[in-house]
């Protein structure tokens, strides 16, 4: 497939219009996803993790839910935060919940 672009990326690449192949990891043809983000098929940009989010790896076509017991606060986050003491978190955790 062809969408403005020389060759139509796999999940975890970014291609630019000069790409040759579907997982380019140089440019100006693209480049492997960085963490953070995640790029699915087709990619021409990387998009940003969203909160209860999280991607610790380069090259992902999607990002991971926030493991249980963490909490995932913002956007584009490679690694997670430790739920505070006297509240929990569920898997998926963007704001920790206090405990009653």
């Amino acid at each position: 497939h062809n969408f403005g672009t020389a060759f139509y990326c796999r999940a975890g690449y970014i291609c630019l219009t000069k790409a040759s192949f579907d997982h380019p990891t140089t440019s100006p043809q693209g480049k492997i996803c960085p963490v953070g983000h995640y790029c699915p098929k087709g990619a021409t940009t990387e998009i940003v993790c969203a909160i209860g989010t999280w991607n610790p790896y380069v090259g992902q076509g999607a990002c991971l839910p926030c493991p249980s017991g963490k909490k995932c606060e913002t956007t584009g986050m490679s690694t997670y935060n430790s739920c505070p003491i006297g509240h929990y978190c569920p898997q998926g955790t963007h704001t920790p919940i206090q405990c009653p």
